[in-house]
């Protein structure tokens, strides 16, 4: 099929009239090394919402040598894929310099949004100042940070934690566990005290992967509460047509609420992600990653700040992880129904110098905390990495509702319902795709069931195509892949406003009336803009075998999501 090439431009976005973003950028008050050897420090690039309700809209870092014009990429990535809210254009851009205008000037123009220069930038002064607060412990890497501490921290040591992450990420737990299920974790050193720890399994509900964990159930409890307390709040800061009658800097307070309550937090993030000298580390050790987007990023909260774990908590993040996999080995081979208050105890041997030999008793619990009201199971949907999203390069994932507990596989559809089978070819058309990539088909044929949703098609897709960041998408059902005149558009988990726009976690292949030969559209990461045509090549009646959906034919290796991850061989694959 011919590629038809479409450019978004900020212009094509809706603009909300009274809306006022500070652009601007700021030291940061953290060491990079290979910077200092080139005379640069890092620094923050901030948008942020100042009129109400206010708040960050997007953040990067990059080296003090960038020249203005990166204001103009970042800002329009603010407008196409805004940390919270819909995309959209603001009605007025400030900068505090004559050269930031300069640089902005022309674009602007172009999208209808007015320029102002000011003296001072008071919203995003006051965010770089909370900025450099949260990131005071996030400068070094995991064995300057255990010296720090007066504690030793060797290369065995870490590769072990590095392994046995790797093992967690690939087992992929939050499949299964959300915060419904606590696990408890008794240690036994042969010599010592013992130590129980609380651990949360993180991804469920659109965090990042990972675990946290607690050193009492108080602490638990406390953040928990917190976050049925506070985190209803947290929405309403973050609609465009109700802005909240207090002011923005609460949002800061709740975040450092957050950050108060003691635990040792591991995600997964690509390298890009995480603190400069820690992906050094990691490239210097040669340290075993499951692949590029999983760097195990171990940090400890407290005091209303986070840092990087010391030695001490990346052993007790070892041993969790230890006994949360054999616990889940065990529980596998026992093929029980009910996983629930059943202790699995396991032995494991010491790593010199770093953990002493281990026995474990590892039993899954349900959530004490957990509202009795169903309809407020999405209040603790929050993780630490959401409360730093605007200290991250790339913009957070969507946050999403509370998901049902999933199996560890896809499972096979009820025969009452699987009444039809859509086999779908999903064509790569256009995105930042790299030379190696360029002038070959670059395809997956996906089979899916007529109940299932275009939302389960969405995930499909996004794994046949080896993505690993979620983002926005939308389905376009129109006349054609480009005729957006029928758009399902994923609203990222919050409650969509009435815009006319269909929902693809509620919109089934059945409700479509789909026929074969009938080509519609799909686009990935609103900023990007990975653009695909979908072609309904065949619709079977009857319940069919096996799970679904399903990928039942590849051509073409699948392009890095972020080019700058390319540096693998690109092989055909028919």
């Amino acid at each position: 099929m011919p590629r038809k090439k479409r450019k978004k431009t900020p212009a094509t976005l809706p603009q909300i009239k009274g809306e006022v973003w500070e652009v601007g950028r700021r030291p940061l008050d953290v060491q990079v090394a290979e910077l200092a050897k080139q005379g640069e420090q890092p620094e923050l690039l901030m948008v942020l919402q100042a009129s109400e309700p206010g708040g960050a809209v997007f953040g990067t870092a990059l080296p003090s040598s960038a020249p203005p014009a990166a204001l103009v990429d970042v800002l329009q990535q603010a407008m196409r894929e805004p940390m919270v809210g819909k995309p959209r254009r603001p009605e007025v851009v400030r900068v505090s310099s004559q050269a930031e205008a300069e640089a902005l000037r022309a674009t602007l123009a172009a999208a209808g949004i007015r320029l102002e220069v000011v003296t001072e930038l008071e919203m995003l002064n006051a965010f770089h100042a909370q900025a450099n607060q949260l990131l005071g412990g996030m400068s070094s890497d995991y064995r300057t940070q255990a010296a720090r501490m007066g504690e030793t921290l060797d290369e065995a040591g870490l590769r072990e934690l590095f392994a046995v992450a790797r093992q967690f990420y690939q087992e992929a737990l939050w499949e299964i566990f959300d915060d419904a299920e606590i696990f408890t974790i008794e240690l036994q050193p042969r010599q010592g005290p013992p130590k129980t720890l609380y651990g949360i399994i993180m991804g469920n509900m659109g965090q990042e992967f990972g675990l946290a964990l607690y050193a009492s159930m108080d602490d638990f409890q406390r953040f928990y509460e917190l976050s049925v307390n506070h985190l209803e709040q947290f929405p309403e800061r973050l609609e465009d047509d109700e802005p909240p009658d207090d002011d923005w800097q609460e949002t800061a307070a709740m975040a450092a609420h957050f950050l108060s309550v003691p635990a040792i937090a591991l995600t997964f993030a690509a390298e890009r992600d995480i603190p400069p000298p820690l992906a050094q580390e990691a490239r210097q050790l040669k340290l075993p990653l499951a692949n590029q987007s999983a760097y195990p990023l171990v940090m400890r909260t407290g005091d209303g700040g986070m840092q990087v774990a010391s030695a001490a908590d990346l052993r007790d993040m070892l041993a969790a992880l230890r006994a949360i996999l054999a616990w889940d080995n065990e529980i596998n081979a026992m093929d029980v129904e009910d996983e629930l208050d059943i202790t699995i105890t396991s032995e494991f041997p010491a790593v010199a110098d770093f953990l002493p030999a281990l026995t474990a008793h590892t039993t899954l619990i349900e959530n004490p905390f957990t509202p009795d009201d169903e309809s407020d199971d999405d209040l603790a949907d929050i993780d630490f990495n959401a409360l730093l999203q605007m200290m991250q390069p790339e913009p957070a994932a969507p946050k999403k509702k509370v998901a049902a507990k999933a199996p560890k596989t896809a499972q096979k559809a009820p025969a009452a319902q699987a009444a039809r089978v859509y086999t779908l070819k999903v064509y790569l058309q256009d995105g930042p795709i790299s030379e190696a990539y360029a002038g070959r088909e670059i395809s997956r044929q996906i089979d899916i069931l007529g109940h299932q949703t275009l939302h389960d098609l969405h995930q499909a897709i996004f794994h046949a195509f080896e993505r690993w960041e979620e983002h926005l998408y939308e389905f376009n059902l129109g006349e054609g892949p480009q005729d957006r005149s029928q758009v399902y558009f994923y609203q990222g988990g919050w409650d969509a406003d009435d815009d006319g726009t269909g929902d693809p976690e509620a919109t089934t292949l059945d409700d479509l009336d789909l026929s074969v030969g009938r080509y519609f559209g799909y686009i990935f990461d609103m900023g990007d803009s990975w653009e695909h045509v979908v072609e309904v090549t065949a619709i079977k009646e009857g319940a069919g075998k096996g799970q679904y959906p399903r990928v039942s034919k590849k051509v073409g290796a699948a392009p890095p999501q972020y080019p700058d991850d390319d540096d693998e061989d690109v092989d055909e694959d028919d």
